[in-house]
């Protein structure tokens, strides 16, 4: 990553957070700036075949944590459109490997991704349909779901 580019994001990201808002809430400095660094991963990613390590961490957080589910939601739906066929099968692969010790909870987080990635990657819908069965008995409706998700790219 060339740190002058993150250093130009970040000086001329502009800071439209007035002193009284700071005041009253101390966090919220704090968040935008992550929500910035956020936005320029982001764009890097957009530039840059997203790495596989990457896939298979936002994978295994998925479905091991519904905090992070929830709050980096949008992150995660970026990170899934910058997907080519050859990420998109790591990150059903990734997804096979953990489900089984997920619990319901997890299998559910896990077949909303597969959802969301079957949408913008429309190749891994064979394979996200043989994943998905296997859950079945544990989650039902969670192959029809990703079946329907498939059917139309929004």
């Amino acid at each position: 990553m060339d740190p002058v580019f993150l250093f130009r994001a970040l000086v001329e990201a502009g800071d439209d957070i007035q002193r009284t808002y700071q005041e009253i809430w101390p966090g919220i400095r704090r968040r935008e700036r992550k929500r910035a660094l956020l936005e320029i991963f982001e764009d890097i990613l957009r530039e840059n075949r997203v790495p596989e390590g990457l896939v298979r961490e936002i994978v295994t957080r998925v479905g091991a944590d519904e905090r992070f589910s929830e709050k980096y939601r949008r992150f995660v739906q970026a990170l899934i459109k910058q997907l080519d066929a050859a990420g998109g099968a790591t990150l059903v692969d990734q997804a096979e490997a953990i489900g089984p010790d997920a619990g319901r909870d997890g299998l559910s987080r896990l077949g909303d991704l597969l959802a969301v990635l079957v949408r913008w990657v429309p190749e891994t819908g064979a394979r996200i349909q043989a994943v998905t069965a296997t859950w079945e008995p544990i989650l039902p409706g969670v192959q029809i779901k990703a079946f329907h998700a498939g059917r139309g790219r929004t």
